[in-house]
């Protein structure tokens, strides 16, 4: 028969399994607070040069703020380029809480929402997308898994509202990130592309133009970065700004919307009806010389569609019959003419060593640019500089005719004006020259 324990026996067992458990507890407490003085003494006495010098160096840390960029405006106030602030959206799958359990229980009701306000994808393949991570192990997922790119902040805030997400506004639940960031925005898309230019933004955060406008007026356009450095407060190290960041200028351009689609809109037609290649137009206010429209069209190789492409305006090319009202120009000023209607033979007409055919068999300098007739705008120039053929170039250099345009857009390059040699077959080329060729 076995031996009962009395009741004295029993409350001191009892008590002694208490006290022991206590002791357990007495020594855990007493090693995580010798850890903890160790750890303390190594922080402030032995690595203490170590600390500090990485917080000197945090401290003395000097950031630069890039500042905002400025907008291109049309003649009329209306945004051809700007900023805004758009938001990327990333779930980060490795949060230390994420409610695992809880998003499988809402995931038809969130990619049945999804498909509603975001609806590139359809709300299987919403599903695919968050399960392709969801089915992994926690320590494959990814901590920062975008979903969403460039939406609006009020896009942001519906989609805190949305199944699972608004479980918790803790991340270390939902593990909802959020960023955002600035974006050159173009409000008239392609439409005069080449002209307003593009921009790209560099590892450094800068954002910089690289064609048109953008490049050309860069240093306007960006504006002045800022500095700021961290500061030790109170409770916690913050920045502190030094210098504040000065926006980019806001420019006004001499385009004109309406103009600019009713240009780009022509030049596409006529593409389009002449199977033309490439197309370019310049209009411009004669009384003011402001550039109120610019379109360079061309046909794509592979699908024959017409696309914004080379700023050909910008290029060199040569004039063609455009030249003959320099000619013109020239004749009349310095007083090549002597009778305005007096006719003379252009169907043939032999120059040095070269004999020139063209139309009409014959006209007046007053018909001359009626009838773009090549010899009749020859005669009246060209045997003027028979015995210097460059001084042709020199008289167009003086009317400002070599000069850049100064329009402002990147790419403009200078006019090139071939040096006549009379003994290698200047005399011809100076014919040439005098209707826009050569």
């Amino acid at each position: 028969m076995a031996n009962k324990n009395t009741p004295e026996e029993s409350m001191f067992s009892r008590r002694t399994r208490i006290m022991a458990r206590y002791g357990l507890v007495a020594v855990g407490i007493v090693l995580f607070a010798l850890w903890s003085g160790w750890r303390l003494t190594c922080t402030t006495v032995i690595d203490a040069d170590k600390w500090n010098d990485k917080a000197n160096r945090e401290l003395q840390r000097v950031d630069t703020i890039q500042p905002i960029r400025g907008d291109i405006l049309a003649c009329d106030g209306s945004i051809l380029a700007t900023n805004v602030i758009t938001y990327d959206v990333a779930i980060d799958f490795k949060a230390s809480r994420f409610m695992t359990r809880d998003m499988r229980k809402d995931m038809k009701a969130l990619c049945d929402t999804m498909a509603m306000f975001f609806p590139q994808k359809n709300a299987q393949q919403w599903r695919d997308k968050f399960e392709s991570q969801l089915n992994r192990d926690k320590t494959k997922r990814s901590s920062y898994f975008v979903f969403l790119r460039d939406i609006t902040y009020e896009q942001c805030e519906q989609l805190r509202k949305f199944p699972f997400f608004r479980r918790s506004d803790n991340p270390n639940f939902n593990g909802l990130v959020i960023n955002s960031r600035n974006k050159r925005e173009y409000p008239y898309g392609d439409m005069a592309k080449r002209s307003i230019g593009r921009v790209n933004q560099h590892p450094n955060g800068q954002i910089r133009g690289y064609s048109g406008l953008e490049y050309a007026l860069d240093s306007l356009l960006y504006g002045i970065p800022g500095v700021s450095k961290k500061v030790p407060l109170t409770h916690k190290i913050t920045n502190w700004v030094d210098v504040n960041a000065v926006s980019g200028r806001t420019l006004i351009t001499t385009i004109d919307i309406t103009l600019q689609d009713i240009v780009e809109t022509a030049l596409s037609d006529m593409l389009e009806k002449k199977r033309a290649r490439w197309g370019t137009v310049i209009l411009m206010d004669v009384a003011t010389g402001d550039i109120k429209a610019i379109s360079n069209l061309d046909r794509d190789t592979v699908t024959g569609r017409i696309v914004e492409s080379m700023n050909r305006a910008m290029r060199g090319i040569e004039p063609g019959s455009v030249l003959k009202t320099i000619s013109m120009i020239v004749a009349l000023e310095d007083g090549y003419i002597d009778n305005l209607d007096a006719v003379y033979p252009t169907k043939t007409w032999r120059f040095g060593n070269y004999e020139f055919n063209a139309h009409p068999d014959k006209c007046c300098a007053r018909d001359v640019l009626r009838y773009s007739a090549n010899i009749g705008i020859a005669k009246l120039v060209a045997p003027h500089f028979a015995d210097n053929p460059n001084g042709y170039r020199e008289r167009l250099r003086r009317l400002g005719f070599l000069d850049k345009l100064n329009t402002g857009i990147a790419g403009e390059t200078p006019p090139f004006f071939p040096k006549l040699d009379i003994k290698a077959g200047g005399l011809v080329t100076l014919v040439e020259q005098t209707f826009g060729y050569g």
